[in-house]
């Protein structure tokens, strides 16, 4: 995506943040819409990784990376099953609090480390660069 200008970057993560909104507002429990979201999602992610690798005639994630975000892949689809099948309404506070920490949990290790910048990466880019 180092082709897209800032700002148009900027406006399209919105956009997208937006649209998640719409679409879980309309029914929180659907569980059609939580499929769309992480489909859309991967599809997207995927797209990237291809047009990143043939842009640089090399594997993008390499497999250290990929290595250092498969728990974060593991537990967003775990909490996703969670919510999805074992919920229930007497489990649903005990089931929803495992929903919330296994996807936080999982964010941390989409976080860039803090090697990832100070070597190896000549010029300085920011997170939406």
């Amino acid at each position: 995506m180092a082709i897209i200008p800032r700002s148009i970057k900027v406006f399209l993560f919105m956009l997208g943040l937006l649209t998640c909104i719409v679409i879980n507002s309309r029914d929180r429990f659907d569980h059609l819409q939580f499929i769309y979201l992480i489909s859309i999602t991967f599809i997207f992610t995927i797209i990237t990784w291809i047009i990143i690798s043939i842009r640089s005639h090399r594997l993008q994630p390499s497999s250290k990376r990929l290595l250092l975000v498969m728990p974060g892949f593991l537990l967003a689809l775990s909490g996703l099953i969670l919510f999805a099948f074992c919920e229930t309404d007497e489990n649903y506070w005990y089931i929803h609090s495992l929903w919330h920490i296994f996807i936080a949990s999982s964010i941390l290790f989409f976080l860039p480390h803090k090697n990832f910048y100070k070597k190896g990466n000549d010029k300085k880019s920011n997170s939406l660069d």
